[in-house]
């Protein structure tokens, strides 16, 4: 199987589209840094805090980890919350995306200065619906199952056999594996290419 000629350019387009893709991503730090300020005490921030106050100080925050492990994780780690916010940057950067395919361009932001273009096998009109569906399976799917992995760690998913935070770890490889070699290699049509039917050509 061959490399397809395009692939170079269409990997550094997406890199250069990626960097927008992050600043939507920063964006969403201030919101993190509020739930962060709300989550409770983690058992090495307790070992930490015995080395510089009495244990008359340490005794509630022991009793806090104590609750810790009674109550669900959901009771004290806002994961509805935190999934809920990761989300925004994946669907944002998917509209966005789409929008500069169905538009007059029919390019994203680094398709343009790699002189590719996104085209049906009618021709370049890429109508919003179909390019709304092309980005959503290869952006936002593989964005949101990566977030649903290191967020379910976060919470103790893998530690508690977590269903969601398991099978999320179990899909995110072979998402991102097949996107990456059936956009690198033969027709270089990849699952979102295909099932939208659609294709990158240069301009």
């Amino acid at each position: 199987m061959q490399i397809h000629p395009l692939a170079g350019r269409r990997m550094r387009a997406y890199l250069l589209d990626a960097t927008g893709y992050l600043g939507v991503a920063a964006a969403m730090v201030p919101a993190g840094l509020v739930l962060s300020r709300n989550a409770p005490p983690s058992p090495g921030a307790v070992l930490r805090t015995r080395t510089m106050f009495p244990m008359s100080a340490v005794l509630p925050m022991r009793t806090a980890l104590r609750t810790r492990a009674v109550l669900p994780m959901r009771a004290v780690f806002p994961v509805r919350a935190v999934l809920l916010m990761s989300a925004v940057p994946p669907i944002v950067a998917t509209i966005w995306a789409a929008r500069a395919e169905a538009g007059a361009a029919h390019a994203t932001w680094g398709k343009r200065r790699m002189g590719l273009m996104v085209a049906t096998e009618r021709g370049p009109a890429l109508p919003f619906p179909r390019a709304l569906a092309r980005n959503t399976i290869k952006i936002a799917i593989p964005w949101q199952v990566g977030h649903l992995v290191a967020i379910g760690a976060a919470a103790g998913g893998f530690d508690r056999s977590d269903p969601l935070t398991l099978t999320a770890g179990i899909l995110i490889y072979p998402i991102i594996g097949v996107l990456a070699v059936m956009s690198a290699f033969g027709s270089g049509r990849g699952p979102h290419d295909r099932l939208t039917a659609t294709h990158v050509i240069a301009r």
